[in-house]
């Protein structure tokens, strides 16, 4: 709000007062003092011609707590003072010669997101029109934490709002580097609800969304939105072509119900295996199609009543629905993985390295109307790695959401299985062994910033954890308190890990709390074991018998402190 009083100061005519001050003086001051703001300062200089029709500034400076990020060169401001004894803003050209935006800004501590309640879209009813004629950046230069890779181009555009209704032009272009350009032309009125969108964004081989993407070759990129209707019953289409062949293609519509919902579709679909490696072609195949559809609620309920995603390996149908609060109201989510022929896919997962897998099920459940109660189950056969191979695993849950006492609340009982556990460390396998189980069981509830975890287990062939812990949120530096109780029948298997021979059989407890942000601990652990032998001659001497270790130690800002260590064997 300060920022716009003091745009619009600036094009109002001048009192009489300021008229006697020159151009750098009180003005510039007001200017710099009312548009800066916490996290955000304004610094202009060579500011001349204020009450003239033609200003200019040789420098504008935006700047955070990080030093300035975004500064404006040769800075022209060509209008109409008399234009504003008719109600109108009238400016012939706004233009700066030089835009460089070294980073993107740092947020303000305290920003949060926006808030769930989605309101009608209308202009803005301005006491004057606005008619920019031409708004101009002859070189912008963006740094290379902007995009990855330093950028230069150009700009100019248009803009028209008076009476409710508004246009915009603009035209982006690239300077330095493989050809790429966006034109923008939009219109929206607000007596009719009519708005017109015509976008295009085209960009040579080698460029930069080609780069983000990570699409192969590097290809040429062209994408179109284009519709004209009423928001509440508006339609686009949308093309997206790669090399000059149309990739994908499709209708997107929203329509406004009675009740106030916005209704949403998208039947969207083509072939993306060119867009992707080639090994993604069995997973891809030669059509991935996407049907959607849903409402959203001004207070910011959300309902996907259908959402199919199809591709040759991929199959996911499902119903969704999430409150104003963000909790699911109700869910339906089915989804496999797998070829026809029963052979491993590779998957188009983000990361290092290749993940391929014979096949993959999941199935969520939830409806509120009948209870509070959810299930879940979920099985992989055949998971690859260059890391890991998995002969199968299989996990089962269930639990509750519900919103007891006016907060949101969500409890699972989760167990897992899995056998043919073959991770690429040959000590790390021996340690594992071929299968696994486990169960967990969790809750959290809102307001209290606090995962509990009372029942967490892990089972191998002759080996155990049992743990029951909280943890706390980003505020504490996610901060891990509990019990953890690990039993080892045979310390033998660890040998490879802990690169001594080891044997015999140990029970190790440990209670505390600890920081996984900071590092910090303040723990207290005691060991029993027998029949221990660790390839040290001197050590296993001692160790004869039944081993009792204790320690208790704490560490933070100043560093480590022992409190206690206690060690007997014998008897």
């Amino acid at each position: 709000m300060r920022a716009a009083v003091a745009l619009a100061l600036l094009l109002l005519p001048a009192p009489m007062a300021w008229a006697q001050e020159d151009d750098r003086g009180y003005l510039t001051a007001f200017l710099e003092d009312n548009l800066s703001d916490a996290g955000r300062k304004v610094t202009i200089t060579g500011f001349e011609g204020a009450l003239s029709s033609r200003a200019t500034m040789d420098r504008i400076e935006i700047a955070d707590d990080a030093g300035v990020w975004i500064a404006l060169d040769d800075v022209v401001l060509d209008w109409s003072r008399s234009s504003l004894l008719s109600g109108a803003v009238e400016v012939n050209e706004l233009s700066a010669a030089t835009i460089t935006v070294n980073r993107l800004p740092a947020l303000p501590e305290g920003d949060t997101a926006p808030a769930p309640e989605a309101g009608g879209f209308a202009l803005p009813e301005l006491p004057v029109s606005v008619d920019i004629g031409q708004i101009e950046a002859t070189r912008i230069i963006l740094g290379e934490t902007v995009l990855g890779e330093p950028v230069e181009g150009r700009f100019q555009a248009a803009l028209t709002l008076a009476g409710g209704e508004g246009k915009a032009d603009l035209v982006l272009e690239r300077t330095d580097g493989p050809v790429s350009r966006i034109a923008l032309d939009a219109a929206f009125s607000n007596a009719t609800g009519v708005l017109a969108l015509d976008l295009q964004a085209k960009e040579e081989a080698g460029g930069i969304a080609a780069r983000l993407l990570d699409l192969p070759g590097a290809p040429s990129v062209n994408l179109t939105i284009a519709g004209t209707g009423a928001l509440s019953d508006f339609a686009a289409d949308i093309r997206l072509a790669s090399d000059g062949v149309e990739r994908l293609a499709g209708p997107v519509a929203i329509t406004l119900d009675q009740d106030g919902a916005y209704r949403f579709t998208a039947q969207v679909a083509g072939n993306l295996a060119p867009l992707f490696l080639p090994d993604y072609a069995a997973f891809l195949g030669d059509r991935v199609a996407l049907d959607l559809s849903g409402r959203h609620w001004p207070g910011g309920r959300l309902a996907l009543d259908r959402l199919g995603l199809d591709a040759r390996a991929l199959d996911l149908q499902g119903a969704l629905v999430v409150a104003g609060d963000g909790l699911p109201e109700s869910f339906d989510l089915r989804a496999i993985v797998g070829s026809d022929d029963g052979l491993p896919v590779l998957l188009p997962l983000p990361g290092q390295g290749e993940t391929r897998l014979r096949r993959g099920e999941i199935s969520l459940a939830f409806d509120s109307t009948r209870g509070n109660g959810w299930r879940g189950t979920a099985a992989l056969i055949g998971l690859e790695r260059a890391d890991l191979r998995l002969g199968r695993a299989q996990l089962s849950g269930s639990g509750r959401i519900d919103r007891a006492n006016g907060r949101s609340g969500i409890g699972a009982t989760l167990d897992f299985a899995a056998e043919g556990v073959t991770p690429q460390s040959p000590d790390l396998q021996a340690a594992l062994g071929q299968s696994l189980s486990g169960s967990a069981i969790l809750y959290w509830r809102e307001g209290l910033e606090t995962l509990r975890l009372p029942k967490l287990t892990l089972r191998g062939d002759d080996y155990g954890l049992e743990a029951s812990l909280r943890i706390e949120g980003l505020d504490s530096g996610l901060n891990t308190s509990g019990i953890i109780t690990l039993t080892a029948e045979d310390l033998a298997r660890f040998s490879g890990l802990a690169g001594q021979d080891l044997s015999g059989a140990a029970t190790l407890r440990a209670e505390g709390e600890a920081s996984g942000l900071t590092g910090a601990f303040d723990m207290a652990a005691e060991m029993v074991a027998t029949g221990l032998k660790t390839g040290i001659a001197q050590a296993d001497r001692l160790a004869r018998g039944t081993v009792r270790l204790t320690a208790a130690a704490r560490r933070d800002e100043t560093g480590i402190t022992l409190r206690a260590l206690d060690a007997t064997a014998g008897g």
